[in-house]
């Protein structure tokens, strides 16, 4: 009897295994489940943080690009205005110099013209004079035939004939001189001129030679200032006018990239700052959150900017007040103050923009052991949610680790990774 109720305990306890085994065999199954759920979520939020990081880099990228763009159109259309601005002053003076050319000449032709006619005038009492010589010469012969019968008479006639002839060799002498000069002077004969009025006044027309001749040497010196006529020039204008507008058009394809290229950069500016002031908005109402769970409970802190007006070149500054202090800039702290508000900012950035693991690197250095406890307090709180890979020298951290990883050098110059795997 005795051992028939022992054994139907024992069939009591195998059945009451079995069913701890069943139940214990569904809560690792669900936790299983649970922790697959878990490992997908983690990698679904680092591949949407990876995309997102890819994409701030991408746009930082392109916004260097386009402002490196922009500064070398700048200087391009810099370049090309002072090219322009040398085209239309050269542009300028050539068409000033073909005025001055043009107005020379008319000048200059004007004085030919005056010339020409004072030719004319001259060769008219040129041929005054030879007429007059013409009836000397017959006048010498009627007295020649009409003194025949006197020899003395004749000898004498015929002397001053001959002086005559003398004086009319030299008289045409000097006219063929005179055409000559005339010539090189002018390129034209004095035969060729219409002949002047005379005055009768010998003293008054050798004053109106003597004008005339200033006059035209005055012209001759005009004629060889003006120099060689620059025949290609109405060419060149045209050749500059082409380019001229070539630049033009230049210009305005400038001008209409560097527009869109403002537009753009505009547009940039607008969406970097309200992604800015979004993010800056969130940090700080989470800052409030994180804060006062390192300073027991108390305190507050905030982000400020340093130039509201330009959200983009503005610098941040973190204001703490400590309980029991007044509101302080980062700076005025302590340093182991200094080391708690950096990691609640650091906290309330990661838990804006959270990542599937983060790194901290002696974070706990400058910290006094109650400190310490409350940083680990809080790393212990976000552990539940994110992982944390933490390099410190602090026993009471250590504590807090699930998984502990250390060097160790057994042997002079052979280093030994050592790892502990803490029970729960």
């Amino acid at each position: 009897s005795r051992m028939r109720e022992e054994l139907d305990r024992l069939y009591e306890v195998a059945r009451e295994s079995e069913k701890a085994k069943g139940e214990e065999e569904s809560r690792v199954s669900m936790l299983a489940k649970k922790l697959e759920d878990s490992r997908m979520f983690m990698e679904e939020s680092q591949a949407a943080f990876h995309s997102a990081d890819k994409e701030w880099t991408a746009l930082e990228q392109q916004e260097r690009a386009i402002r490196g763009i922009l500064a070398t159109l700048r200087d391009s259309l810099a370049s090309k205005q002072s090219t322009i601005g040398d085209k239309r002053r050269r542009e300028s003076e050539s068409v000033d110099r073909i005025a001055r050319l043009i107005d020379d000449s008319e000048a200059s032709r004007s004085g030919i013209d005056a010339s020409m006619i004072e030719l004319s005038s001259r060769q008219e009492s040129f041929d005054r004079h030879q007429k007059i010589l013409t009836e000397i010469t017959e006048r010498v012969e009627t007295l020649e035939q009409s003194n025949r019968e006197t020899r003395r008479q004749e000898t004498d006639c015929q002397s001053v004939i001959s002086d005559l002839r003398v004086a009319v060799q030299r008289t045409e002498s000097e006219l063929s001189a005179l055409d000559e000069l005339y010539y090189q002077r002018y390129e034209v004969h004095p035969d060729q001129l219409p002949v002047p009025e005379m005055s009768g006044d010998p003293s008054l027309e050798e004053a109106a030679c003597a004008e005339k001749d200033r006059r035209a040497s005055e012209v001759r010196s005009r004629m060889a200032a003006i120099g060689d006529v620059n025949l290609g020039s109405l060419d060149e204008h045209k050749e500059l006018s082409e380019r001229h507008t070539f630049l033009l058009s230049q210009k305005e394809d400038l001008e209409k990239s560097l527009d869109d290229l403002s537009k753009a950069i505009q547009r940039i500016n607008r969406t970097t700052r309200e992604r800015f002031l979004e993010t800056f908005e969130k940090i700080n109402e989470m800052l409030k959150t994180v804060f006062p769970k390192l300073f027991l409970g108390n305190g507050r802190a905030f982000l400020k900017l340093l130039d509201e007006d330009n959200l983009l070149e503005s610098g941040v500054e973190l204001v703490a007040q400590l309980p029991g202090k007044t509101l302080l800039p980062l700076g005025s702290l302590s340093g182991g103050e200094k080391s708690l508000a950096g990691a609640a900012l650091i906290f309330a950035i990661f838990l804006v923009k959270p990542s599937p693991f983060c790194l901290l690197d002696e974070a706990d250095a400058a910290l006094d052991p109650a400190n310490v406890d409350r940083f680990n307090g809080l790393i212990r709180e976000m552990s539940g949610s994110y992982q944390f890979l933490m390099i410190t020298h602090d026993k009471r951290t250590m504590e807090l680790a699930d998984y502990l990883y250390g060097i160790t050098m057994e042997k002079p110059g052979i280093s030994k990774v050592v790892s502990v795997k803490f029970e729960s």
